[in-house]
């Protein structure tokens, strides 16, 4: 009897865990609406004084973190990474991570989910361009309205206006063109306010020039632009619309741009492999890395290929990549929102919030930011402080650096356009529910099969697809 009442418990915990699910290519996974709901439960049933409850250890701050982004702490945030003895000797606080593996976001956000339904889960969660709207729309995030009295130093334009997401680091990156490349194509060299069209022009007489492989960046960087122009997606009235004229037309133009001839095509290379290799790129082994999908990953050294991977706001880097004879650039600026932030969510069930919140304080402080962007200095894929207050000694230290001029008017245009709204947030701040993050990413990797499909579809097949994938959306969507 007994061993019937325990698989009875363990099945009514896996249906209430996984009981609402969302399409995720044929697969399943956990909504926003169920994670709400469970948090619900579990507050209204927790007991603080059942046997064998968690020990606390009150001066512990666990910070739940993606493991790719947990290795890449040790360039881009070194204090965070290895200065943890510090932290505990300024603020009393000990910093543990509690590092998920996963393969890509939305494995993460799976295996995340499951930490969250904890009594003490994680007292941070640590994202860096995710859309944290995942949590604030589902009760996970605590609200921190008035709670940190640093958050008053983030510069006004990139904070949160719904109060939950603690930005403490930001980049966005510069462009960079060969001027040696450049002066054999017969354009005029951009200036600062340069736009989409500028860049296809040039990137177009480069290919022409150079004959080069068609390459995933390439692909990526056009489907994205050219779809985001669309609305497909109304969330206000719950409608997806793929099954329209634009469509039809992005899907022909980008299958006739892609495979039509105007470019090298990969050798023995399928719709898999497209796809596999623009969306599936952390599944890739070393060998297919370095094998078969090497040419298609890898950027030409000649290349104009206008995409840095620096932070455009640190003008030294800048001065070095003059001083190498490249054009460089602020980012497009129809070519996407292009701020990368970097912060937390408080964990309103997590263990020890409070020392959570001081622990968040402590690094937007002054001295804490200045410390961090002298760390930065020391790598290329550094970030730039959110603190507005320190803006003037940055000033100062960069003036004694005696930097090439445009570099410094680079920088100080990026910024400006920061603080001026002009140049907002990537993912941070988008998607309302994890239903509709999921649904859009999913949408666009059914498309992207559309385009590079091992059969060019007929008009009248290609609209069936297409209002089928419709169907499906929508069903979705109004669940």
């Amino acid at each position: 009897m007994k061993r019937v009442v325990i698989i009875i418990l363990v099945m009514a915990l896996l249906s209430s865990l996984f009981g609402c699910t969302i399409v995720d290519n044929g697969k399943k996974t956990t909504s926003d609406d169920s994670l709400k709901e469970e948090i619900k439960n579990k507050e209204e049933n927790s007991n603080d004084g059942i046997d064998g409850k968690k020990e606390v250890n009150e001066d512990e701050v666990t910070i739940a973190i993606w493991d790719i982004h947990h290795g890449q702490l040790q360039i881009q945030f070194p204090m965070l990474r290895y200065e943890t003895d510090r932290i505990k000797e300024d603020i009393g606080i000990n910093i543990k991570y509690d590092v998920i593996k996963a393969k890509d976001e939305q494995q993460f956000f799976k295996k995340l989910n499951t930490k969250l339904y904890l009594d003490k889960g994680p007292t941070l969660i640590y994202f860096y361009n995710m859309p944290t709207g995942i949590y604030t729309g589902s009760g996970v995030a605590l609200n921190l309205e008035d709670k940190i009295e640093n958050i008053n130093n983030i510069y006004d334009a990139i904070k949160d206006k719904n109060n939950y997401f603690v930005p403490i680091g930001m980049k966005t990156y510069f462009m960079k063109i060969n001027r040696y490349e450049f002066g054999e194509l017969d354009v005029e060299e951009p200036g600062l306010n340069w736009n989409w069209d500028n860049y296809v022009d040039i990137r177009d007489k480069w290919f022409k020039n150079k004959g080069t492989k068609l390459k995933n960046y390439l692909i990526k960087e056009t489907y994205y632009h050219d779809f985001n122009q669309l609305n497909i997606i109304d969330i206000e009235d719950k409608k997806v619309n793929v099954n329209t004229r634009s469509v039809k037309n992005i899907i022909r133009d980008l299958r006739k741009e892609f495979l039509g001839g105007k470019y090298k095509l990969p050798d023995n290379f399928k719709e898999e492999d497209y796809y596999k290799a623009c969306f599936k790129f952390n599944s890739l082994t070393q060998e297919e890395k370095l094998g078969k999908y090497n040419n298609f990953l890898n950027i030409p050294s000649d290349y104009i290929y206008p995409y840095s991977g620096y932070n455009g706001l640190y003008p030294s880097t800048l001065d070095y990549e003059i001083e190498k004879n490249k054009i460089v650039l602020p980012n497009i600026k129809d070519k996407g929102e292009n701020l990368y932030l970097s912060g937390f969510l408080v964990n309103r069930n997590g263990e020890n919030i409070n020392k959570g919140m001081e622990f968040l304080n402590y690094i937007l402080s002054d001295k804490t930011q200045m410390k961090l962007y002298k760390d930065y200095k020391k790598t290329v894929t550094r970030f730039y402080p959110v603190n507005k207050n320190i803006e003037d000694k940055i000033k100062t230290i960069e003036k004694n650096e005696e930097l090439n001029e445009k570099a410094t008017k680079l920088k100080e245009y990026q910024l400006q356009r920061i603080k001026n709204g002009e140049n907002k947030p990537n993912r941070v701040y988008k998607e309302e529910n994890m239903k509709i993050f999921s649904l859009k990413d999913n949408l666009y990797k059914d498309i992207f099969k559309l385009i590079f499909s091992d059969e060019e579809y007929s008009d009248s097949k290609l609209e069936k697809k297409l209002q089928e994938l419709e169907n499906q959306y929508n069903i979705y969507l109004n669940e």
